[in-house]
């Protein structure tokens, strides 16, 4: 039986070019009892959301119009959305990609092709531990060279063990 979003629901925003990657994380979610709220570039989502109350973000990175990256900058610098989850969902795999998900402010990263049940529980972990990171948010950072190219990355501990 599929479990379908009440009114009270956990709004999940998605943002994702690809209409059938979409389709799918759209469904996945809304059968997890999720609502979702979709955008099809960084630039709508961050209209979407400052004009919807919602309480996670999954975003692609390569898209048009604005990147994952981007769209995560952006949010971090809005002071009404600085503390709003993210992950990133990608295809990109060079560890560098990682980083700066991090150096963007991401809370998480994951690599597609996910599974469908740990990409809903990492949902779930990261939800149970966001009151937690507006608590502990680092304005810090540290800087680290990788392959020769210096990153910044503000990452908190507990944003690296999401």
């Amino acid at each position: 039986m599929i479990d379908q979003p009440s009114e009270d629901a956990i709004r999940i925003l998605i943002v994702e070019d690809s209409a059938t990657q979409l389709a799918y994380l759209r469904f996945l979610l809304e059968e997890g009892g999720y609502s979702v709220v979709a955008a099809t570039n960084g630039e709508e989502g961050l209209a979407a959301a400052r004009d919807s109350q919602i309480a996670l973000v999954i975003s692609d990175i390569v898209m048009p119009r604005m990147s994952g990256h981007e769209l995560c900058r952006a949010l971090r610098a809005d002071p009404g959305l600085q503390h709003l989850p993210v992950i990133l969902l990608t295809s990109l795999t060079d560890p560098r990609d990682v980083i700066l998900g991090l150096e963007s402010g991401a809370n998480n990263f994951i690599c597609k092709p996910y599974d469908d049940q740990a990409l809903l529980a990492r949902v779930e972990n990261v939800l149970a531990n966001q009151e937690l990171r507006k608590e502990s948010s680092s304005a810090e950072g540290i800087d680290i060279v990788f392959a020769g190219t210096e990153y910044l990355v503000t990452a908190d501990r507990r944003q690296i063990l999401d």
